[in-house]
């Protein structure tokens, strides 16, 4: 699969955690796309890190020349 990820960090007011963007692009050549899970795991400069959060939801994720984005805190 190809793959392009950018992520943005929001920082909402009142909030006490970091909201994540993730931008997934996928390519556009044969056979790009997975139907598989797919996962994401944070880490900060300080070793910090998230769990490994899943980013599939109801939507058929991650096809041929598809752009998904995804909120995770």
């Amino acid at each position: 699969m190809n793959v392009n990820a950018f992520i943005f960090l929001s920082q909402y007011p009142g909030e006490s955690r970091t909201m994540y963007q993730i931008i997934v692009k996928t390519g556009n050549k044969s056979f790009a796309g997975t139907d598989a899970n797919v996962y994401i795991q944070l880490h900060g400069k300080k070793g910090q890190e998230t769990p490994r959060l899943s980013l599939d939801d109801e939507k058929n994720n991650f096809e041929k020349g598809q752009i998904d984005v995804f909120k995770v805190c």
